[in-house]
């Protein structure tokens, strides 16, 4: 099985409740379908969201995702983050190239 690069199609959007005090930053992409002999597979497929402060290192932040979304919950709404996603096989390992990286701030995502 091969698994090809995923691209971000909705951008990141930092959701506000100030009353509430949650701040979150919501990811969605266009999932991702391995095929096997012409038919669709993904019994194995798996997302990876990766996150950086600075643009420059990258740590997963979470994996196993088995959606093509994810919320961050821990973000600050006046900080700058980037992310980007990976597919991966879950029995072998074998992962995808990255996604476009998305810079987000408060004023939005490029």
């Amino acid at each position: 099985m091969r698994l090809v690069a995923i691209a971000l199609y909705f951008a990141l959007l930092f959701d506000c409740n100030p009353g509430a005090g949650i701040h979150k930053a919501n990811l969605k992409w266009i999932p991702v379908v391995s095929y096997v002999n012409g038919q669709p597979v993904n019994s194995n497929l798996r997302y990876r969201v990766y996150k950086s402060t600075n643009g420059l290192v990258f740590n997963p932040a979470i994996s196993n995702l088995v959606t093509a979304a994810w919320s961050d919950n821990n973000v600050i709404p006046s900080a700058t983050y980037w992310y980007k996603v990976t597919a991966y096989d879950s029995s072998t390992n074998k992962e995808s190239d990255y996604s476009t990286v998305l810079k987000c701030d408060r004023t939005g995502c490029r």
